[in-house]
């Protein structure tokens, strides 16, 4: 009885460490893999056949690692493996989701994708880990080790996991995207500490680099926060339009010089004070430099900025373009909707460059959003940097000549609908605005033209499918082969 109890002892201290090893070797790639993007991003670009790339790279790697032991017949080594891989991604998951004004390399932003993947990979181990265990103790006739307590915390953490899974699908994440967020940072802090007293061995040194990440992550919102004072900003509308104007009057960070043309600010109606400021959302919003201020241009939607109350910025952070832009001899901006916050600035300091070429593509669903342009003195009959508008609600054609609609509006709503129908008409004149939908692919064949010789950029933003197509375009051997580029912002949930 005594030789069978030292040989249980025996094979469970060796198996017992076995995984720490594997652990500390994924957790050392990943550090590479967040220098690579995070400090070195010119190096590589990040296309959608790299970002499948680096996905195949940690799913393979981990199918590596857990085929890496001899002895198939302990599931149990394997099932614990699992779990400890989870772990070792966290702190990468966590490094992922850092906003450091002025010191960030590469626009956060432009690694949400590797955030989004690194936390599928580790909910998927977590969870799996999970079920395989209560599997192995079924088989066993164990599963009253469920109620232990350290297994206990384990059970909790595994519908943490779920309940992750759950609140992060497509559908909730839209329509309650707040509460989202909120759940899943909660959630997230959590696990760290249901994990740390169920890991066994432990897991300490993760849980320290985790909770650095954290403080420090806290301590950066709280420094890099200001606080805006209702007389310090104005809103400016117009009515029927989705679009609104919001100008910074003596703007704290405008000579910042991270708070370049294309860059953005996050702002939050909670205090630095408040912990809550520190577990809600806060949003991103462009930044236009106009006349001595800050303006930002905002769809009216559940993101809007609230009239009369105190807000808090949290920023400046550079734009994702490169400054200056490289290949900048011909640049082609298309913006969809509030877009145009990202391509106007940039638009707006290039067109005023005599070697450079440039054209404005605006595409829009409402013809009376073109007030816009008034507001930042854009002038549509420019020769040298033309502007074109493609409205896509077919009902907005019926607007223009409009008497009927005409003539029962007051003097101020008239007065606005003549400024309106009189900038649609002067683009309307000269073929700059259409009434559909426009065809990318072909807007680039006429910009850039034929010339070998010709190189240049195109710099879009709005919804996914529009930047794709421009990527898809410039990927195209003609483009490729004159070192057309494409620089681009998503301006969707």
């Amino acid at each position: 009885m005594s030789e069978t109890i030292e040989g249980l002892v025996k094979r469970h201290g060796e198996h017992h460490k076995v995984n720490i090893k594997y652990g500390y070797i994924l957790f050392v790639l990943t550090v590479i893999l967040y220098l690579i993007f995070h400090q070195f991003p010119r190096l590589i670009p990040i296309t959608q056949r790299l970002r499948n790339y680096i996905t195949l790279f940690l799913l393979l790697l981990s199918y590596i690692i857990i085929q890496n032991y001899n002895s198939l017949s302990d599931a149990s080594v394997y099932t614990k493996r699992l779990a400890r891989l989870s772990v070792a991604l966290l702190p990468l998951d966590f490094f992922l989701t850092l906003k450091v004004p002025g010191v960030n390399a590469v626009d956060y932003l432009g690694l949400v994708w590797l955030h989004k993947w690194v936390s599928r990979v580790i909910v998927a181990g977590g969870a799996a880990h999970g079920i395989a265990y209560v599997v192995l103790f079924f088989q066993k006739n164990e599963l009253s080790h469920l109620l232990r307590f350290l297994n206990i915390l384990g059970v909790v953490a595994w519908f943490g996991f779920i309940a992750m899974v759950v609140i992060s699908l497509r559908t909730f994440r839209r329509k309650i995207y707040k509460w989202f967020y909120s759940v899943h940072v909660v959630l997230a802090y959590s696990m760290l500490i249901l994990i740390q007293f169920h890991a066994r061995p432990g897991v300490s040194l993760f849980t320290l680099i985790n909770a650095a990440v954290i403080i420090y992550s806290i301590a950066v919102k709280f420094l890099y926060s200001s606080t805006l004072l209702p007389t310090e900003f104005q809103h400016i509308e117009r009515e029927n339009s989705d679009l609104c104007v919001v100008e910074i009057i003596n703007c704290p960070f405008l000579d910042d010089k991270t708070a370049t043309n294309g860059g953005h600010l996050r702002i939050s109606g909670f205090s630095p004070k408040n912990p809550l400021y520190y577990l809600n959302s806060s949003h991103p919003y462009t930044m236009i430099k106009h006349n001595n201020s800050v303006k930002l241009v905002i769809k009216r939607t559940n993101f809007s900025i609230p009239k009369g109350s105190s807000l808090t910025t949290f920023g400046p952070f550079a734009s994702a373009v490169p400054t200056p832009i490289p290949n900048s001899s011909k640049l082609l901006f298309i913006a969809g909707g509030s877009g145009i916050s990202f391509t106007l600035s940039l638009y707006q300091q290039y067109r005023q460059q005599p070697d450079v070429q440039v054209r404005f593509v605006w595409v829009i669903r409402d013809i009376r959003d073109l007030w816009v342009l008034n507001e930042f003195g854009v002038d549509p009959s420019s020769t040298k940097s033309p502007v074109e508008v493609y409205v896509t609600n077919s009902k907005s054609s019926e607007i223009q000549g409009n008497e009927q609609r005409v003539g029962l509006m007051n003097d101020v709503e008239l007065d606005e609908f003549q400024s309106k129908d009189e900038l649609s008409k002067s683009l309307e004149a000269d073929g700059r605005i259409k009434f559909h939908k426009p065809f990318i692919p072909e807007l680039i064949a006429d910009f850039f033209g034929d010339d070998t010789n010709s190189t240049g950029s195109i710099i879009s933003c709005g919804s996914q499918s529009m930047n794709a197509e421009c990527e898809e375009a410039v990927n195209t051997e003609p483009y490729k082969e004159r070192g057309i580029v494409c620089y681009n912002e998503v301006y969707e949930m």
